[in-house]
């Protein structure tokens, strides 16, 4: 899997899809106490091409390419309580966090936006807005990506829908639009980034068929797979 790449120190330990190899953890990894800062204070300048998501139990960091769309849309599956919104939610950080000459962008749309009250009152300068998906203006952000995406050449937008589930609340013309984004976005520079309850996969599998790249979230970890062996990894703690 090229487009997510493991960084050390000395980048020269990759084979030929630009992956450090490593045996895939036999028993849950240790718990990473770290926050997104002191994970950047630690492991140093990032690629500016990067989106950090976080470390494995060797403190390798993992980081999505998004300059590379192979992966498509990004979707985070798992039971209740299993840090679905806490992926989601280190994915907005981590655009603050991690200065780039050109900034990061990301729009929030949440079946509780409440939840992502932090990011509204705490200079978080990169965020676009945090809606509702019984809110309006949810879909004006949605049209207007798509229209925006069509002209977009340098900026890069997260668009992260906490949960999937919650665009089947809305009308046929707005589920066309995000079905759109799932197949054009990181083309585009707009890269969708999704939780889905389990339960809810076979419900919403006219959608899940677009995410060739699942993050399976466990209680004590999350995992990516990777050339059909699974890649575990810590992300931070939020601050």
């Amino acid at each position: 899997m090229d487009y997510f790449n493991l960084y050390k120190e000395v980048m020269n330990e990759t084979n030929e899809k630009g992956i450090v190899k490593k045996p895939s953890p036999q028993r849950p990894l240790p718990r990473w106490n770290y926050t997104a800062t002191q994970a950047r204070d630690i492991l140093g300048p990032t690629p500016e091409e990067a989106l950090f998501f976080g470390a494995d139990g060797e403190f390798f960091p993992v980081f999505l390419n998004l300059d590379d769309p192979s992966p498509g849309p990004i979707v985070v599956v798992g039971e209740r309580l299993t840090g679905k919104r806490s992926f989601l939610m280190n994915i907005a950080v981590s655009c603050e966090v991690y200065t780039k000459r050109k900034p990061i962008q990301y729009a929030v749309i949440s079946d509780n936006p409440g939840r992502w009250d932090y990011f509204g009152v705490n200079d978080a300068k990169n965020c676009v807005g945090i809606y509702g998906f019984y809110d309006n203006t949810a879909q004006d952000l949605v049209y207007g990506l798509c229209e925006y995406g069509k002209n977009n050449k340098n900026h890069k937008v997260i668009l992260l829908l906490d949960t999937l589930k919650g665009v089947l609340q809305f009308d046929f013309d707005f589920q066309v639009a995000i079905k759109w984004l799932l197949k054009n976005g990181p083309n585009m520079g707009i890269w969708p980034v999704v939780s889905v309850h389990n339960d809810d996969v076979n419900m919403l599998s006219n959608y899940m068929e677009f995410f060739r790249t699942q993050i399976f979230a466990y209680i004590d970890r999350y995992e990516l797979e990777e050339d059909e062996e699974m890649l575990s990894f810590w992300i931070p703690r939020l601050e």
